[in-house]
């Protein structure tokens, strides 16, 4: 075994492959990724049609079960006809023995790839969009009585051209007519990711799990989106799994109090702890999203430069340009200047205001509770020492004397 890992492995595994030719007319041209389950590649049939390929790891070919689990994602994703699932195109078998499947190429990169180079926080205008297009999918799937059981951001795949599509139906589950029907998974397993699993699938009771539970996992998904953090931060797999599966998630409002209140309440309402609290299916979910997103902000003056601008993130409007906001500012600290020129004619030597007066209406973000692995914390917040207002003048020995006694100095008496 490599000192690497099982990891390095099985990439070194899977790169052996590139160039090779699958049942003489599938060419593997480049290795786009690797999981713990299989590799995907770029790959050109002989007609010159490109797709993608992803096969299950050698290893994992003999057990009948995982194969099962493997070709069932693309019967599940095809069944569900929607525009938002990556199409599989075939199925087939290596010559080694590995299943494969055909499907579409992508182009573009996973939701969890961009959310890492944007160091753990999308704009929410992007996020409500997001979260938009993939509750539009996933209620198509829960029509179909299909449930994912494994959203997060690596299962969402953002296209050059804008598109949103939800990968990997690998651990689908079509939902069973009768409640006494044998389940496809095994009674008490925990299959899906801990950090985006709903409290019911953490506890492995497969029989609770519905259309709420992927509701669950897109409210957490959200979440990491817009804060940086997971639901449930801990270092440990199981560490994550425990306080899933017993403890209540924290409201968005803890980690991002600058955002609209609607926005927290659609988010926390969807991470609720029961699944009779969240919300009721996917169309309402994405509903109230839709409804946040089409809401325009009040106007309201703008930040000082490198502070956030709190209506325009929690509506998800894009700032101004720079030259814009200069111009704004000018004019306002115009306005400013010409009031207190004003009050200064009216009053007597007043005091300077602070100087914290201008910052109060955009106070800094809070510093984010624990990040998500590998990704970049938030900007640290900017802190302002407020300054000390300025005093009269101390009055001299004499004049004290004077203002006590009340009295003015007395002339001599002539002779």
């Amino acid at each position: 075994m490599s000192p690497e890992g099982p990891s390095h492995e099985l990439h070194k595994q899977a790169l052996a492959r590139v160039g090779s030719t699958l049942r003489g007319k599938w060419r593997l041209d480049e290795l786009i990724g690797v999981g713990g389950m299989a590799a995907v590649y770029a790959a050109t049939h002989r007609n010159g049609h490109r797709v993608a390929i992803k096969m299950l790891h050698p290893q994992l070919s003999f057990a009948s079960s995982v194969q099962e689990r493997f070709l069932r994602e693309g019967y599940t994703a095809n069944g569900i006809e929607h525009a938002g699932i990556a199409r599989i195109l075939d199925d087939d078998e290596s010559e080694d023995g590995s299943p494969f499947l055909v499907m579409e190429l992508l182009t573009g990169e996973t939701l969890d790839t961009r959310w890492r180079r944007m160091a753990g926080r999308l704009p929410l205008a992007e996020v409500l969009a997001i979260g938009q297009a993939l509750l539009d999918v996933l209620d198509a799937a829960h029509r179909k009585g299909i449930l994912h059981r494994d959203i997060k951001p690596e299962n969402v795949f953002l296209t050059a051209d804008g598109q949103v599509k939800l990968l990997d139906f690998g651990i689908a589950r079509v939902r069973e007519v009768d409640p006494t029907a044998p389940s496809v998974t095994r009674t008490g397993a925990t299959i899906g990711t801990p950090a985006f699993m709903a409290p019911e699938q953490a506890r492995g009771r497969n029989r609770e799990i519905d259309g709420r539970s992927d509701l669950w996992a897109v409210g957490a998904t959200l979440f990491a989106l817009l804060t940086g953090s997971f639901v449930h931060p801990g270092e440990t797999p199981n560490e994550v799994l425990i306080k899933t599966a017993t403890e209540r998630a924290p409201s968005l409002r803890s980690l991002r109090w600058d955002l609209d209140e609607r926005v927290i309440d659609v988010v926390d309402r969807a991470l609720a702890f029961s699944p009779s609290d969240r919300w009721p299916d996917a169309l309402s979910f994405r509903d109230a999203l839709r409804e946040i997103a089409g809401t325009r902000a009040p106007p309201c003056m703008d930040a000082p430069e490198g502070t956030p601008e709190p209506a325009q993130i929690s509506l998800g409007l894009a700032a101004p340009p720079r030259s814009q906001r200069m111009l704004r500012v000018g004019a306002v600290a115009s306005v400013v200047l010409a009031v207190a020129a004003c009050v200064a004619l009216l009053r007597p030597a007043p005091a300077p205001p602070s100087s914290t007066a201008a910052l109060a209406l955009d106070p800094p973000l809070p510093p984010p509770a624990s990040a998500a692995p590998a990704v970049s914390s938030a900007p640290p917040s900017l802190a302002v020492e407020a300054l000390p207002v300025a005093s009269a003048p101390e009055p001299t020995s004499k004049v004290k004397q004077q203002a006590r006694s009340g009295k003015r100095e007395k002339h001599p008496r002539r002779p």
